[in-house]
């Protein structure tokens, strides 16, 4: 934590907080090879419950840095420590991951926050809860984008989460899908300036859905409708790809 301030102060968190991180995991790694678990303890909460409750928003910034640190460590040792946890306790854990999580977001810490979302995505597959997982998968996801630099990756990840939600929100996918219908529509409407608008948007929709022969058409229509063949076939399979998986965990 003393390390973060400094950082914070000079304006180069983005650059250093890999460092940082590494730093984090020494310090957590070095816990753990001391930590001693209590021999009795409420089977109802959670060891740190205290320490994950003392963050507030309201506490000046150093101090809830800080404060948001150690519940990080806390909550990373209670996960990795010897203490076998109860179900309730996991799904407590999980919450408090991913509310540490959203919050090292906001300080404009993404690679902690990607490191608690994937404690919580860990914790949420051994409960069985997919859909928590995913939850937490995709909030990982954007985090890990944000701490991206600039480059191809990055752009590659944008278009993920622009398309698709990174294959976590398929039915993103659909809005996508009226936003071409509309602009070839309007393609094929001025490249058959005597058809109707009617007409122009039912052509496009059937060859959206059941590409067909567009002989007798102008080239340029045909040329478009062409193009939205091959648009309608690569995000199709992609919409079903992604449903099927979401529903049945291919």
């Amino acid at each position: 934590m003393e390390l973060l301030d400094p950082v914070r102060r000079d304006d180069a968190i983005r650059t250093k907080e890999a460092g940082l991180l590494e730093q984090f995991e020494r310090y957590t790694a070095d816990i753990l090879d001391r930590y001693v678990p209590p021999s009795r303890r409420n089977r109802e909460s959670l060891l740190f419950a205290k320490i994950y409750k003392d963050w507030d928003p309201e506490l000046p910034d150093d101090e809830r840095r800080r404060a948001l640190m150690t519940a990080l460590m806390a909550a990373d040792v209670e996960s990795r420590g010897p203490l076998r946890l109860t179900r309730a306790q996991n799904k407590r854990l999980a919450k408090v991951f991913e509310n540490i999580g959203a919050e090292c977001r906001s300080e404009g810490l993404p690679l902690h926050a990607e490191m608690a979302y994937d404690h919580a995505a860990g914790i949420h597959l051994m409960l069985g809860d997919n859909m928590a997982r995913d939850r937490c998968l995709y909030a990982r996801s954007r985090s890990r984008q944000i701490a991206m630099k600039p480059s191809w990756g990055k752009l590659r990840l944008g278009a993920a989460w622009l398309l698709c939600g990174y294959g976590y929100k398929p039915f993103l996918l659909l809005f996508w899908v009226v936003v071409q219908l509309i602009l070839f529509t309007v393609c094929v409407a001025v490249a058959l300036p005597h058809g109707d608008f009617v007409g122009n948007l039912y052509l496009c929709l059937i060859n959206y859905l059941d590409p067909h022969d567009a002989d007798g058409l102008p080239g340029a229509a045909q040329v478009l409708l062409v193009v939205e063949s091959y648009f309608s076939l690569v995000f199709g399979s992609i919409f079903f790809a992604l449903l099927v998986h979401r529903w049945f965990r291919i």
